[in-house]
């Protein structure tokens, strides 16, 4: 998992929202193709599966020679764990996979194609979501015909999920036919792809080739690569996210909040997001997204207003990211290069007031409530003049504190909260806050040694994945 650097020299830089601005398209706006439009995130990355292998059906009937390197044998693949072995009539081609996956094609001749993937997506759950996402990636898509969902006995099961489907190209038509396997993280794509004429026939050589697939017992190292998968699968999962335009659309309107947008388009490069292991990891942008705005998480495939290049402009050139706010017409309100909770608590100019806090709270819950709401002004005054003198009332001022970059005042109140009498019931609570203000003053060392109590101590502690986020920004920080 990789992780953003909480030091106080980037905190000082996404004040002043450094980054690289997406360059603006240009043309009409989002062209993803049709079998990608509107989809959410997962839906499109996996329907991009449909599309792909269809972009190159023809290539069956000029498949090339076999030569000694692609022949027919066992294939293994030491990284992922598993095998096939699909005999000497197939000759095995391995094809540049998506970042953490894997792409081997098996070619008979010129009769058939088989295509294996490990695509990595945490968020499936099991082969029927991975059915309903393809399903819906090609509904209405006038280029496929007889699309179907489908069971197949396969590898030990009765009823293997997957989906059949028909298309034609150069005047020939293909028959398509994808079986899901969903472990560990990742969708396994079983994939089928010969001409209509003779597919049935040639079935049975596709399963006896499919029923060799075998996985590796996992390793050690493999354990702990997939645990650290699971975490990172995690970051930004807090964060409410919309699902597409139109949700964000409907909830903004309903909670009269703007729409707050975040775009990171980096084609060509196998980046990971550090936005959701970093920005969307801390709680203080957390809580702003969830009580101000109605944050949406842009991609290519998403139909949006403001990719019109008369509004702001995205498309397929775009590249690059930004921050946006809008409201439901799709205008931009607000825009920054980089995403922060001083980035946020500044675009609330556009956002309109803080609605009033709920009647009957205490001083610490009111200013909490306040604090959520980046109205700091009014819950550091609240706090004062309540002359609150409890662990959670300092415990709330060093937040304050830390939020405006003031170590030394944050500092001091956190000493006030662990010196209150009822400091000790907050002990937990204190050690991460005092590990992230560790890393904002540059001192990664007794940061982690803080965290590295707390992990031991708290597992159950409602922050204790927020610790482990803060305990990898340490090792980023130390280069481990």
């Amino acid at each position: 998992m990789s992780a953003t650097r909480h030091g106080e020299d980037s905190r000082r830089g996404a004040e002043r929202g450094t980054g690289t601005t997406p360059v603006k398209d240009t043309g009409s706006g989002v062209s993803a193709g049709a079998i990608l439009s509107g989809l959410p995130t997962r839906t499109a990355a996996l329907a991009t599966v449909l599309c792909l292998a269809l972009c190159w059906a023809p290539s069956l009937v000029a498949a090339a020679p076999r030569d000694e390197d692609g022949a027919g044998g066992r294939y293994h693949s030491e990284e992922f764990g598993l095998g096939l072995d699909p005999g000497p009539d197939w000759r095995i081609e391995e094809k540049p996979p998506e970042a953490g996956g894997l792409h081997v094609e098996f070619v008979l001749a010129d009769q058939a194609r088989l295509t294996f993937r490990a695509l990595p997506r945490p968020g499936v759950p099991d082969a029927a979501t991975a059915r309903d996402i393809s399903l819906k990636g090609v509904d209405g898509d006038t280029k496929y015909s007889a699309v179907r969902g489908e069971e197949r006995a396969l590898l030990g099961e009765e009823a293997r999920p997957g989906i059949r489907l028909e298309s034609d190209a150069d005047g020939v038509t293909y028959v398509l036919r994808q079986t899901y396997v969903v472990q560990d993280g990742f969708v396994y794509v079983l994939q089928d792809l010969a001409k209509a004429e003779g597919f049935d026939e040639l079935a049975p050589r596709f399963d006896a080739l499919w029923e060799t697939l075998s996985f590796d017992p996992p390793s050690e190292a493999d354990l702990a690569r997939r645990s650290l998968e699971e975490l990172a699968a995690r970051c930004g999962s807090e964060v409410p996210w919309a699902a597409d335009w139109d949700e964000a659309v409907a909830r903004a309107e309903e909670t009269g909040r703007p729409i707050f947008v975040t775009a990171r388009f980096y084609p060509g490069f196998a980046l990971s997001d550090e936005t959701m292991s970093g920005a969307f990891m801390e709680r203080d942008v957390i809580d702003l997204l969830s009580t101000r705005y109605v944050p949406l998480r842009l991609t290519k495939s998403m139909a949006v207003p403001f990719a019109d290049a008369e509004v702001y402009g995205f498309g397929p050139l775009t590249f690059g990211r930004a921050a946006l706010v809008v409201d439901t017409d799709g205008q931009v309100l607000w825009q920054e290069e980089a995403v922060g909770e001083a980035v946020l608590r500044r675009a609330l100019v556009v956002a309109g007031p803080a609605p009033e806090s709920p009647r009957g709270l205490s001083p610490e819950d009111a200013a909490a409530w306040l604090m959520a709401r980046g109205e700091l002004d009014a819950a550091e005054r609240l706090l004062v003049q309540a002359s609150v003198t409890s662990a959670r009332g300092w415990q709330l001022r060093a937040r304050l504190h830390a939020r405006r970059l003031a170590g030394p005042l944050a500092r001091a109140a956190l000493e006030a909260a662990r010196a209150a009498p009822d400091g000790d019931a907050l002990r937990g609570e204190l050690d991460v806050d005092e590990a992230g203000l560790l890393l904002l003053e540059g001192d990664p060392d007794r940061a982690a040694a803080l965290l590295d109590d707390f992990l031991l101590r708290e597992p159950e502690h409602p922050r204790f994945v927020e610790a482990l986020h803060l305990q990898g920004v340490t090792a980023w920080v130390d280069g481990d």
